[in-house]
C-alpha cells in the first residue's frame, strides 16, 4: 500500500527515532516504491531528503516530479 511505503520512507530517512539508525538508502527505496504506484507526494519527501543531504540536483528533480 502506498501509504505504508511512504511512512516506511519517512521512518527510515529520519533521525528522530532513537531506536532506529537512519538509513537513507532504504528510505529512498521506500519513497520510490510509493511513487511507482502513483503516490506523487513521496517525491516531495524524497526531494526533502536529498536537499538535506546537499544533493540539490536530485532534490530539484524530485520536487519537479511532485509538482506534476
Amino acid at each position: 500500500h502506498e501509504d505504508a511505503a511512504l511512512e516506511a520512507g519517512i521512518v527510515c530517512g529520519s533521525d528522530d527515532f532513537p531506536d532506529l539508525q537512519q538509513d537513507v538508502d532504504r528510505a529512498e527505496k521506500w519513497f520510490r516504491v510509493a511513487t511507482d504506484v502513483g503516490f506523487q507526494e513521496a517525491n516531495y519527501y524524497l526531494g526533502n531528503m536529498f536537499n538535506n543531504l546537499n544533493r540539490y540536483k536530485l532534490a530539484l528533480a524530485c520536487y519537479k516530479e511532485a509538482a506534476e
